[in-house]
């Protein structure tokens, strides 16, 4: 019975709030490719029509999937999705969900920076 009710008080008077919710996503979207490709060395953020997915192109890094994720995850001290798991064009990428607050982008790019610095 809950759901019903959420799910009618949603279609009905949810215009508002999903409106704001795609323009704060779609903000976060420009916000982490500009600040990541002029801040980050060696991998780049593709510009793209999804929502709140980022792919970012780490082929100038030259390194395995495996190898490029262990040091995002322990060098730069962030998650993204690996690249191959979306199918073999994947190598060389990752994949980061930006569905999040902004605070949360500004730490990953912020981490993302101080291991690949822009000189």
């Amino acid at each position: 019975m809950v759901g019903t009710v959420a799910t009618e008080a949603a279609y009905t008077s949810g215009d508002h709030w999903v409106n704001a919710m795609v323009n704060k996503v779609a903000a976060n979207r420009e916000h982490f490719r500009s600040e990541v490709n002029s801040r980050v060395k060696g991998i780049r953020v593709l510009g793209s029509d999804s929502l709140y997915l980022a792919w970012i192109d780490c082929r100038d890094m030259q390194l395995p999937p495996a190898e490029l994720e262990n040091f995002l995850l322990t060098k730069a001290r962030v998650w993204f999705d690996r690249g191959p798991k979306f199918g073999e064009e994947g190598h060389g990428f990752m994949r980061a969900n930006l569905a999040c607050p902004r605070e949360t982008l500004d730490r990953a790019i912020s981490q993302l920076a101080s291991v690949l610095p822009r000189k």
